[in-house]
């Protein structure tokens, strides 16, 4: 239901309420400023005429009137002006491709204005309630929206917070199970290392010493040669031992060359 106006030599006329009731093929309007009330009864010739004179289906004419009268659209200039013989002119506008158009139809003074004014200002009674009701539902659903929403964000703030704590855990015992494998490690390198050291030493001192039969040879040779231009004088001697076997003594005999000095 639009609340319209009329301008008159400037002067903006007291509003008038639209009530619209719309069928299939028809509709019907109730229109009143508070003191007088007037109708609208367009039958479904009228609608048919109209719809095939704008290259429209009845459907259609029919859902852009209703869109026009049953909500006030932003941009539309609506009018209700004197049509005479105490009938008005009800009009409004509405833009097509670009193109701005106009609507009308005729009303006749209400039979009953009285009871047309009432029927209205229930009806608008009616759809306050139900707009109050409306904005008072979708507040509480806001209202119930924002609860969960600051919920959710204090459940997200935890679960990160938690993550971020659970992280900085996780990384502390891997650094300290790395460090402390780095430790065995090096002390297990120190240890190979020193025990590689006399490894080494007693190869270089093996690689150092003859080896082979030759040297051996050349190492005996060298020794009798040293033996053999010692200016020493030797001398046989019979040497017995007694040694017992078990339950029997044995007598040795052998004879040893000793040096005489």
């Amino acid at each position: 239901m639009p609340e319209t106006g009329n301008t008159v030599d400037g002067i903006k006329t007291e509003p008038v309420f639209v009530k619209g009731t719309w069928h299939r093929t028809r509709f019907d309007l109730s229109i009143t400023d508070g003191l007088q009330a007037w109708t609208c009864h367009a039958t479904e010739e009228e609608v048919k005429e109209r719809a095939s004179n704008w290259d429209q289906t009845v459907a259609d004419y029919i859902d852009l009137a209703e869109r026009y009268l049953g909500f006030q659209q932003p941009g539309s200039v609506y009018g209700f002006a004197d049509a005479g013989n105490g009938c008005k002119r009800l009009s409004w506008t509405f833009e097509k491709e670009g193109t701005k158009l106009e609507w009308r139809w005729k009303c006749q003074p209400s039979s009953d204005s009285k009871k047309t004014t009432a029927e209205v200002l229930d009806f608008l009674m009616d759809a306050n309630i139900r707009l109050s009701e409306e904005v008072v539902w979708k507040t509480q659903s806001f209202d119930r929206l924002k609860l969960e929403a600051e919920k959710c964000l204090a459940q997200s703030e935890k679960l990160s917070s938690e993550k971020t704590e659970f992280e900085s855990e996780i990384y502390g015992k891997f650094v300290n199970v790395l460090n402390s494998k780095k430790a065995k490690l090096r002390d297990l390198r120190d240890r190979l290392s020193k025990q590689a050291q006399p490894t080494s030493c007693q190869e270089r001192r093996k690689k150092s010493l003859p080896t082979g039969p030759r040297a051996l040879m050349k190492k005996v040779t060298k020794r009798q040669k040293r033996i053999a231009v010692l200016p020493l004088k030797m001398s046989l001697v019979a040497v017995s031992l007694v040694v017992e076997n078990g339950n029997k003594l044995v007598l040795l005999r052998f004879a040893v060359c000793v040096p005489v000095t």
